[in-house]
């Protein structure tokens, strides 16, 4: 999380949150040493940006870079320094369309870097912790900052890329928190349900920082994974423990510039967490082949990484056992779970370290829909339950519950609105069947007639654009309809057969970002794939009859 600020010097009010924005050219060029060996670089920001408390200011963050492109590109970078203490995302975004210099300086650069936001958030935070954040959970502040951040940083990032030229480096970051020790022994709001400060901050933050990496994707800009290297993959770490944060208790000391200097030179493209995609057990952002026993409760899985095969017992089809796959310990690969129906437990088997996770949620009869629903980068244990919603919150342990739906509809959860939030959505099968979604972004509801009786839903992102797309495919035909977010065009494509004992498992398995036409056959347990890179056709016997393909295990009939 960039620091939600409170130091001297006019950073009282401020957060300097880091962002470093450093963009890799959008084109995919190449960039050329030989024809210019002085460089022009370019950072913007607050107070981080400036290297407040980095004591030579030569260990700011902003000089180390500059030194590591000196070594990495054999320039020399002239480092012009826009920091300003104290600065909001509204400074910044007013000086890069008004100021002359400003502009200059960033039209002439070959390396670009910004952080900005830290003091919006620092300024909703210090209403929160006075009780003057209004609404009857205290936090309507905290709302509006992350929204209208949000807006900034959108337009401060379109406006840098505007003015920047060709051949020319350009990289962000996510941020840091540096209060994880402070507020998770502080209740500010009791009537909250008994959430800490912490648990009450970390939703925005998660928020804000996949809105960062989202936006830093779509437009081919390396990341550099500052929350992570802070405050580690659950977010639970303290940095100030840590020794990364100065005397002031927000900023960074030299040994965390180092850290975020570091970061920022080995910054690559972040892969968006696809709340759909629930089937990559090696993170190496592909799909793998994977089908679950029941009859022995065993998971067989081909490592797309590797191409080794994999074999583990998790769960029992004799018990009521469903599969529900997900990334539950957030570091960035599939867990194995299932939810036993006959007592309403989840059991999970974290990849991160091998421990395994009980957790009574739900009862029988209910349908599990796993999912990240509060945005944190985890997936939440969920069940739907004849037309209601129960999630378990893994940012902060709450429980967030919705009606939504009738008793008889399929839920189909997925990310429809792009937010980087799982949201709550039924298929509701007719003559002509029915679509209802209810965005997590704004609460609006989406009523959308597609499909008819018989069709299959399967909802994820065909098209690439980090949004679940509406799509069912009719198995009497082997045609899958498509409805694209992209461009709310149709797109129709014939693919396996129900005659044939196929079953639909989209997904992406060639790890292009786009789900790809997939039907796994029942009778010869075999894979068929239509990838979306180059149309190429791969075909795989893996599991055999019996067994349960485990994408096909969230497709509603």
């Amino acid at each position: 999380m960039r620091p939600f600020h409170r130091a001297a010097v006019r950073i009282s009010s401020e957060i300097s949150c880091l962002l470093i924005v450093a963009v890799l050219c959008l084109g995919g060029f190449t960039l050329r040493v030989d024809a210019q060996t002085t460089w022009n670089y370019t950072a913007m920001g607050d107070s981080l940006a400036y290297g407040l408390w980095a004591l030579p200011t030569s260990s700011s963050y902003v000089s180390r870079y500059r030194n590591f492109v000196q070594t990495d590109y054999g320039v020399t970078a002239n480092l012009n320094n826009l920091g300003v203490n104290g600065w909001t995302s509204d400074d910044l975004l007013n000086a890069l369309l008004t100021n002359t210099s400003f502009r200059t300086s960033v039209m002439k650069a070959q390396v670009i870097t910004w952080d900005i936001g830290g003091n919006d958030l620092l300024a909703a935070r210090s209403s929160y912790k006075s009780s003057t954040c209004g609404g009857a959970d205290n936090q309507n502040c905290l709302r509006s900052t992350l929204s209208s951040v949000k807006t900034n940083w959108n337009a401060i990032m379109r406006e840098i890329l505007l003015l920047r030229g060709s051949n020319v480096i350009i990289r962000t970051m996510d941020m840091y928190n540096p209060y994880v020790a402070t507020d998770r022994t502080s209740n500010t709001w009791p009537n909250d349900g008994g959430l800490n400060d912490y648990q009450a901050f970390k939703p925005y933050l998660d928020e804000l920082n996949n809105y960062i990496r989202t936006t830093a994707t779509i437009n081919n800009i390396p990341c550099a994974r500052v929350y992570v290297a802070f405050n580690g993959v659950a977010g639970l770490e303290d940095p100030v423990a840590r020794g990364y944060i100065s005397f002031d208790g927000l900023h960074p000391n030299n040994t965390g510039h180092g850290v975020i200097a570091s970061e920022m030179r080995t910054a690559t493209l972040i892969p968006r967490t696809r709340t759909t995609e629930r089937f990559d057990f090696d993170g190496d952002s592909k799909t793998d082949f994977a089908a679950w026993r029941p009859s022995d409760g065993k998971w067989y899985i081909i490592s797309s990484a590797n191409n080794s095969d994999i074999s583990q017992q998790w769960g029992a089809g004799t018990l009521g056992d469903l599969i529900s796959p997900g990334d539950y310990d957030g570091d960035g690969k599939t867990d194995l779970a299932v939810f036993r129906t006959s007592n309403g437990t989840w059991y999970i088997l974290n990849s991160a370290n091998s421990t395994f996770r009980i957790q009574q949620f739900g009862a029988g009869g209910d349908k599990p829909v796993p999912g990240d629903y509060d945005g944190d980068g985890m997936t939440d244990i969920a069940v739907f339950r004849q037309g209601n919603w129960y999630v378990l919150q893994s940012s902060n342990g709450g429980l967030l519950s919705q009606q939504f739906g009738a008793s008889a509809d399929k839920p189909v959860t997925g990310d429809y609105d792009g937010d980087g939030k799982s949201d709550f959505a039924v298929y509701r099968s007719g003559a002509q069947s029915f679509w209802y979604i209810q965005k997590s972004s704004n609460g609006a509801l989406i009523a959308q007639q597609w499909g008819i009786s018989g069709d299959q839903s399967v909802p994820t992102d065909y098209d690439g654009d980090f949004k679940t797309d509406i799509a069912v495919w009719r198995g009497g035909t082997g045609t899958w309809y498509v409805l694209k977010s992209s461009t709310n065009a149709l797109l129709a494509h014939q693919w396996g057969s129900q005659a044939l004992a196929d079953l639909p498992v989209p997904s992406d398995y060639d790890g292009d970002g786009k789900a790809d036409f997939a039907v796994w056959r029942a009778g010869t347990g075999y894979w068929y794939v239509y990838r979306s890179t180059d149309s190429g056709v791969v075909f795989r016997q893996w599991a055999a009859s019996g067994d349960v393909p485990v994408p096909s295990a969230f497709i509603s009939d």
